[in-house]
């Protein structure tokens, strides 16, 4: 396991959370607020003295993701598909 090492400030991600909540909130559009669920399960979800999460914790946060698409009865009819195609560069 290695240290971080990132010009980021663990103080951040609340600021950011909250401009994000703003805007999720003007188009109406729910939240699952995966930070404030796993904050208080840090040390049981994610790798010591890193960013990543532990197998387990990525299962969890899977369980927590699949549980709110599950109440906001979103199916896959709801998202858009994707095109298989690259968009194509402009010519020089």
């Amino acid at each position: 396991m290695g240290r971080v090492s990132s010009n980021r400030d663990y103080r951040d991600p609340p600021i950011y959370n909250e401009v994000a909540r703003k805007i999720m909130k003007e188009n109406r559009i729910e939240i699952d607020d995966l930070y404030s669920f796993a904050l208080p399960r840090l040390p049981e979800l994610q790798m010591k003295e890193d960013v990543h999460f532990t197998e387990h914790g990525y299962q969890v946060l899977a369980e927590q993701v699949v549980a709110v698409l599950s109440r906001s009865n979103l199916t896959t009819s709801a998202i858009p598909a994707r095109s298989t195609s690259a968009p194509s560069l402009p010519k020089k």
